[in-house]
Parts: C-alpha cells; sequence; structure tokens
C-alpha cells in the first residue's frame, strides 16, 4: 500500500510522531538543564520515549526514501554540526552544571547504517558489489568501538580527544550498540509492528529489571509507535534536522545566562 493511501487511516502519521518526539526531546534536555533548580521528574521520564521514537521514524524513513545515500549523509552533517555547536557554545560560555552530551544523531547514522548494511548482506546473490559495500559498513560499525577505546587509551591532547566526538561509534553516541540494534530491528521487522513493539518492551524490561527504572520509561514509547498507520504527515525534512542542534543550544544558554 503506497503511503498515500495511508494518510486517511485513523492513528499517528509520521509527522505527528516527531512532533510527539520532539516536544519530549525538549523537556528532557529542560530537565537536565535545570534539575538543579528542581525541575519534576516526569520531564525525563517523558524523554525516554524519545530515543525509541526517533529510531522507528529513521526506520521509516530509511525504508522510504528516494536516495539512502542522502538520507545517510544528511545525518552524518548534521551530528557533526551538532557537535560543533555544542562543544563552541561551552567553550565560549562554560557552565560546569551543565554537560553537552546529545549524539542522538550519530546514533540514528550508526542505525541507518547497519539497516544499508542489512539489506547488503540480503543482496549476495543479486548485487555482489553492494553485498562488498556492506561489509565495509559492518566493518565500520563493528570496529571504531575498538579504534576509540585505544586512543582513549593514550596520552592525547585535549583537541584529538575532542575530535573523537566527531567520530560516530557506539562508544560515545547515546544508547550505544543497545540502540544501533534497536534500530535495525525496526527496519527488519517494519512489516511486523507487533514485533517491533514487543522487542521495545522487552529491552525496557530488561533495563528495568537491572536497576534503571528511569530509563525503562522508554518502554511508553510502545503506545505512540503502536498507533502509527504508516503515513507520512506533513514534509518539514529540514526543521527536524536544524531543530536538534538549535534547541540544545537555546536551552543551554537560557540555563547559562539566567540561572547559573
Amino acid at each position: 500500500m503506497e503511503r498515500d493511501k495511508l494518510e486517511k487511516r485513523r492513528g499517528l502519521s509520521g509527522f505527528d510522531l516527531k512532533i510527539i518526539g520532539i516536544i519530549f526531546m525538549v523537556l528532557d534536555h529542560s530537565y537536565d538543564a535545570f534539575v538543579s533548580f528542581g525541575a519534576p521528574l516526569w520531564m525525563t521520564l517523558l524523554g525516554r520515549t524519545v530515543a525509541p521514537i526517533f529510531l522507528f521514524l529513521s526506520a521509516e524513513g530509511f525504508y522510504y526514501t528516494h536516495s539512502k545515500w542522502k538520507y545517510m549523509r544528511n545525518l552524518l552533517l548534521f551530528f557533526w554540526l551538532t557537535n560543533l555547536v555544542t562543544m563552541t557554545i561551552s567553550s565560549v560560555w562554560p557552565n560546569d552544571q551543565i554537560v553537552l552530551i546529545n549524539s542522538m544523531l550519530g546514533t540514528l547514522f550508526l542505525s541507518v547504517l547497519a539497516m544499508w548494511s542489512w539489506d547488503g548482506l540480503l543482496s549476495w546473490k543479486t548485487n555482489r558489489s553492494y553485498f562488498w559495500k556492506s561489509l565495509l559498513g559492518w566493518a565500520f560499525i563493528l570496529i571504531t568501538p575498538f579504534i576509540v577505546i585505544a586512543l582513549l587509551g593514550m596520552s592525547l591532547p585535549m583537541i584529538v580527544l575532542q575530535m573523537l566526538l566527531f567520530l560516530p561509534n557506539a562508544i560515545t553516541v547515546e544508547g550505544g550498540i543497545v540502540f544501533i540494534l534497536l534500530g535495525l530491528l525496526f527496519y527488519i521487522f517494519r512489516e511486523k509492528r507487533w514485533v517491533q513493539v514487543s522487542l521495545l518492551m522487552a529491552l525496557a524490561l530488561i533495563v528495568g529489571l537491572r536497576g534503571n527504572w528511569i530509563q525503562a520509561a522508554m518502554g511508553f514509547a510502545a503506545l505512540p509507535i503502536a498507533l502509527y498507520n504508516g503515513a507520512e504527515g506533513k514534509k518539514m525534512k529540514w526543521f527536524f534536522y536544524i531543530f536538534y542542534p538549535a534547541h540544545i543550544a537555546v536551552i543551554y544558554l537560557v540555563a547559562t545566562w539566567f540561572f547559573f
């Protein structure tokens, strides 16, 4: 069924999910900035749902995009831009109360790269060139963490260590290999919504049983994901890319200038 035929179905469109994700993301990052002033816990509990929602949307976006390379390129470029913005503002306006570690775009990039590499593995009979390229994708995902660990163990200048943040890898991006794998599983089982929701709930339960009940709140993302109707909704692609680094900068600067 084409996406334009899904627009009239009940439920949440991709645009609706993005709006939900953005609102909860702002609440979560605001909690990080103002927790010392008594920001309520529910703000970050809602924020735990953001990563699963955007990983789910990345699987949908990758499947439908006309250019998978451009999709990955945009995620990588805005991952770099976000890191550049956070490094710049934290250097010019230092604030020891707030640690700017927001690498979700790096997580999405690696997750989408895993999706692309997965498709490449499946094409070994029909497209050998794609198959061999996909092995390079898997090599990048699996080997870069060990390279980063090795470099972090050396006595390197701070500028070199900071540059490592521009290398998307499972060590430094949000959620690490678990979120990268979750995004890939969302893609593999994109036609079986009950499997996607079950995987998310199982992961949330495991995280909770390991003692991190705040992060376990990510399981609540199962509801909006289950309500997704397959429609794209309104198109505001560049807004969402630009909003990510912009809102982080605004929240950080407001907290720094007015409260610290």
